[in-house]
């Protein structure tokens, strides 16, 4: 049975709206938060297990959004003076 560690992941607010983010491969995302100011995602991961590649798409308050299914949301933090929420893009079942 692997063992569980909670991790931090760094997130890139730089005007671009697509975060890629290396993660152990099975990891349960378990907050959106800013650490000494900076946003972080914490994750329960299997620091052995393969890392792979997850997207996120990180929107600022009042931007329009399509209601999207493959859309799963994540969190919120506010940080610059601005709202930002974050959500993992994944496959639709639809």
């Amino acid at each position: 049975m692997p063992k569980f560690e909670v991790r931090k992941y760094p997130v890139i607010i730089d005007g671009h709206n697509t975060v890629h983010i290396k993660i152990p491969e099975g990891a349960a995302l378990l907050t959106f938060r800013s650490r000494l100011g900076e946003p972080v995602i914490y994750a329960k991961v299997d620091a052995k297990a393969k890392k792979i590649v997850r997207t996120f798409k990180i929107i600022s308050s009042c931007v329009p959004i399509n209601d999207d299914p493959g859309l799963v949301y994540i969190g919120t933090v506010e940080w610059s003076s601005e709202g930002w929420h974050l959500f993992e893009i994944v496959e639709s079942s639809a």
